[in-house]
């Protein structure tokens, strides 16, 4: 999911860009309103991308702290190393 923010990311400062060119250039309004649903849009989808992290990283949470018999088990240290990284990319904006 990463890769998939990071993507939305850039599209909404591609099209903020965008939409300030065409302000000084004095496009038609109706299609500055257009690229600005564009920025809208992506806005959304990042929303929606952290969301989802966030059910995901609080289900590994809560998964790692029901499980703590298993505590030395490969599994359970990768997958609290991956809980720590979604920590992390949760934290960043």
């Amino acid at each position: 999911m990463t890769k998939e923010k990071a993507t939305y990311i850039k599209e909404v400062e591609v099209e903020r860009e965008r939409i300030a060119k065409m302000k000084e250039m004095g496009r038609d309004e109706y299609d500055v309103k257009r690229q600005e649903e564009v920025v809208k849009e992506g806005l959304a989808m990042i929303s929606n991308i952290h969301k989802k992290w966030l059910i995901a990283y609080n289900d590994l949470k809560e998964t790692l702290e029901n499980s703590q018999d298993l505590s030395e088990s490969e599994e359970y240290l990768a997958a609290k190393e991956a809980l720590e990284q979604a920590q992390l990319a949760l934290e960043s904006p």
